[in-house]
């Protein structure tokens, strides 16, 4: 739908050109358009949580619980029991989208989250 008017837009390809135009009142749009994948690389991450002091802090495991969707239901105690004296606590193998929107949002909070493919 055209910005100006409201009219139909008819959309031409040229190569990577993109010309966008407004059937009625000959408003125009003209851009390149990129056809490389968005995404590169495995489609799912290995995901680990790594201990700053080479041990879990009482704050990590607070960061791990509010991240990670399987720790929410277990107490602090006994998350801390769970990852012992670890330096690290595997998550296993995450969707890509979902391994990166964890590393940054558990960074946020002092977590160090470390994927590999």
């Amino acid at each position: 739908m055209c910005p100006a008017c409201g009219s139909s837009i008819v959309v031409k390809m040229i190569g990577d050109f993109e010309i966008l135009q407004c059937e009625h009142c000959s408003w125009k749009l003209e851009s390149t358009v990129s056809h490389v994948p968005l995404v590169t690389g495995p489609e799912v991450l290995s995901a680990k949580l790594r201990w700053k002091d080479g041990r879990v802090s009482t704050k990590e495991a607070i960061a791990a619980k509010k991240h990670v969707p399987a720790f929410a239901d277990i107490g602090i105690s006994a998350l801390l029991q769970q990852f012992g004296d670890s330096t690290e606590y595997d998550l296993g193998e995450l969707y890509r989208p979902t391994a990166l929107q964890l590393k940054e949002a558990a960074e946020k909070d002092g977590l160090v989250v470390v994927l590999r493919s």
